[in-house]
């Protein structure tokens, strides 16, 4: 939960909601600042609370598994409708539900290769990084030579760290995830307000244990429309509790550039353009928006020869293929993995469809009517307050 500001004619309103929940349908607690927590909120937060809970704790789940690895694998069954282990004496529980039979060790410990992904955009959507993405984020495990790695989201990267041995913690809004592992491995997590949803001494001893080895490499994969300043506050309490280096990479997309350095200044974009396996925009190489943020230098960071990525000797770092370097403005300067112009009377370089309006004195997408100006609404945090706010750009 965290405070929000919301201005609401020309007056700004002042409440606690849901940090997870994006839609009030979803969690409809909401609380204004001086209202009294009168009896009916207080049902109303324990009625979203049980709807979120899990059907079982933690050890419960755990114990589960534990008789369930214990049984032949034919013997073994998943229930892709209800999320659960089904034993032989559990069957007849789930007639015409979506079951997977057989199910082996091995996929337990890949289960993002079989269960449903969540669909909700303004809840917990889930999308799978596709095989080369995966490589590419392990050989920066190799290439860094991560001690550790820290997964908040991103289950797919957790399940390959976890099976070539390297010491890995995951921590997830999806509660599913108690299914197949322990507490050593898993944390019931929420990472806009840096809390543990359940067992939050064990949760933060694991996490302790996980980033007190030399180099961390931490990869958070949030909702595009998580709130920046809420994500850098968890950055920045996980960097505080590394005893080491803590190498910080965060998927999000390139267009949410200026928020990232505004609130993690020291964070700059890779050319890699991420791709998606269950994402419609996002698996083709042209239409992904999909950019690392990281912490460390770029310089330092080799992007994959075999998909394309060239070095830039003037820039000192990798780009992708379509990123040309230009000598006026001294910088590679595409971010959505196309070639941009150089525009002298704007002094920028901008999109190769856009044209310069001597009438606007700017660029626009061609073409263009002096009439229609297009104004862009970005979320501008003022001393900690949101407005709405019409800038050109």
């Amino acid at each position: 939960m965290a405070k929000f500001i919301k201005p609401i004619r020309g007056t700004d309103q002042q409440y606690f909601a849901c940090t997870a929940c994006r839609d009030p349908k979803d969690c409809p607690f909401r609380l204004k600042c001086g209202e009294k927590f009168s009896a009916t909120k207080i049902r109303a937060l324990s009625d979203a609370k049980r709807r979120l809970a899990p059907n079982l704790s933690h050890s419960e789940a755990v114990e589960l598994l534990i008789k369930f690895k214990k049984l032949k694998v034919n013997k073994r069954g998943f229930c892709r409708s209800c999320f659960m282990l089904v034993f032989p004496e559990t069957c007849s529980e789930h007639t015409g539900h979506n079951i997977i039979q057989k199910v082996s060790n091995e996929m337990l410990s890949h289960p993002s290769q079989f269960v449903l992904a969540k669909t909700n955009d303004k809840l917990e959507a889930q999308y799978w990084f596709n095989e080369e993405t995966k490589g590419f984020i392990l050989s920066l495990i190799e290439k860094l030579e991560s001690s550790s790695v820290l997964c908040i989201g991103a289950p797919t990267v957790f399940e390959i760290v976890r099976s070539i041995g390297i010491r890995c913690l995951m921590l997830d809004i999806d509660s599913r995830y108690m299914t197949f592992y322990n507490k050593e491995e898993f944390g019931w997590f929420n990472m806009l307000n840096f809390h543990f949803l359940t067992d939050e001494s064990v949760g933060f001893d694991s996490l302790k244990k996980t980033i007190s080895t030399g180099k961390v490499l931490v990869i958070l994969d949030p909702p595009f429309g998580a709130r920046l300043e809420l994500l850098a506050y968890s950055i920045n309490r996980i960097s505080s509790l590394c005893s080491g280096k803590c190498m910080v990479f965060l998927v999000l997309p390139y267009f949410m550039e200026p928020q990232v350095t505004k609130y993690l200044p020291d964070f700059q974009m890779l050319d890699y353009v991420v791709h998606y396996t269950n994402h419609s925009k996002m698996k083709s190489h042209k239409k992904s928006a999909v950019r690392f943020f990281t912490n460390v230098p770029p310089s330092s960071i080799r992007l994959p020869h075999s998909e394309g990525y060239k070095f830039c000797e003037k820039c000192n770092c990798w780009r992708h293929p379509n990123n040309v370097h230009c000598d006026i403005c001294g910088t590679c300067p595409a971010k959505n993995a196309s070639t941009y112009k150089h525009c002298s009377s704007c002094n920028l370089c901008v999109k190769s469809t856009w044209c310069h309006c001597d009438s606007c004195d700017r660029c626009f997408l061609s073409p263009h009517k002096c009439s229609e100006k297009p104004s862009s609404k970005r979320a501008i945090i003022i001393e900690g307050r949101s407005r709405k706010k019409k800038k050109m750009f």
